[in-house]
Formats: C-alpha cells, structure tokens, sequence
C-alpha cells in the first residue's frame, strides 16, 4: 500500500490547473495539461483555443475538499489498520509512504523503490518457502 503524502493546498493546485486537449474531431485521443506544470506548446494556436478545464462533478475542488476532510477523520484508524500487515521478522511494512509534494520525476523514483523493495521481499519469502520445503523433503 502506497501513501502519497501530499498538502492540501498542492492538491488543490494541481486540480485546479489540469487542462484538456479533446481534439477538432472528436476522437478519443486525449492529451491532458497542467497550466503550470506541463504547459501546452504555444506554437500551436488552435491547440491552445481548445483546451478545457477539467471541472467534472466528481472532481471539483468542493469535492476535493469533502474528500480530504473525510479522509482525515478516517486517517488514523486506516494507519493502525495497514501497518498491521507485512513481514514482522523483515521489518517490513504494508504501508510505505511517499512524499508526493515533490516533482513528478522524485515521485516516481520513490514509488519504483518501494517496488522493488516489495519484489526484492516476494523473492526473499519463496527462497525461504523453497528452503522450508527442501528441509521437509529430505
């Protein structure tokens, strides 16, 4: 389980920049943009007419709002619950956290750490199991 630990006010941030690109025809290709983080190219005039703010009902800031707040009634609860779970005599917890108030580039390597640590862990428990069983066999 991954936790993204994120402020409120950069969650409302990035919601409320998000852009989209439907383009003239209708299809389904789909481009999305952040007016701040991943601006569209300014050489391209009709792509700049067409982009849409996302402002759909589910993700409006309101809701954005409802949800957090709900959330952090919950958080406690939700924390004791998940670190409940994992490999004891590994030290190693269900739970991992990540700071996801970072670019999206420091983000994503610390996701692909907690990963591989969760593969390196998966391998470890069959090597123990393969073991376990030799021993039984013999």
């Amino acid at each position: 389980m991954i936790w993204f630990n994120c402020p409120l006010k950069e969650c409302q941030r990035r919601a409320d920049g998000r852009r989209l690109d439907c383009d003239e025809l209708g299809k389904s290709v789909q481009t999305f943009y952040h007016v701040n983080d991943v601006q569209p190219p300014c050489d391209m005039a009709p792509l700049c007419e067409r982009l849409e703010t996302i402002d759909e009902d589910g993700n409006h800031n309101s809701a954005l709002v409802d949800r957090v707040v709900s959330f952090d009634i919950q958080e406690r609860s939700l924390r004791k619950w998940l670190t409940a779970f994992g490999v004891e005599d590994r030290q190693y917890n269900l739970l991992q956290e990540i700071d996801a108030n970072q670019d999206k580039d420091r983000v994503f390597e610390q996701i692909d750490k907690v990963i591989m640590n969760v593969l390196d862990n998966k391998q470890s428990e069959k090597e123990t199991m393969r073991e376990m069983f030799a021993i039984k066999i013999r």
